[in-house]
């Protein structure tokens, strides 16, 4: 994702508002994947209201990235990838409470 923002921002010819946007959005996927390193070793040692919470989190910065958009009225250069992570993490989430 870090690839394909870096990308957006040097090709970007939409203005300040978008390279602001893709800026964001490039903060906002760094902490996801910082936050989702070490989700693997938190489910092992049995911290699931850790990894919840980082999964919200996470469909959250998604979601934010996208509003980001909105907000500056500039279309989305990250709608799919957007609604990947988001629905990503939900569906880890959804894993996360089903029973074992």
């Amino acid at each position: 994702m870090a690839a394909k923002i870096n990308g957006l921002i040097q090709k970007n010819s939409s203005g300040e508002a978008m390279k602001r946007c893709l800026l964001s959005c490039q903060a906002l996927y760094g902490d996801i994947v910082q936050m989702q390193a070490g989700c693997a070793a938190a489910i092992k040692n049995g911290k699931l209201d850790e990894v919840s919470s980082s999964f919200d989190m996470s469909a959250s910065g998604a979601k934010e990235c996208e509003n980001g958009f909105s907000k500056s009225s500039v279309a989305s250069l990250l709608t799919e990838e957007d609604d990947n992570a988001f629905k990503l993490t939900k569906l880890g989430a959804a894993l996360l409470n089903f029973p074992h």
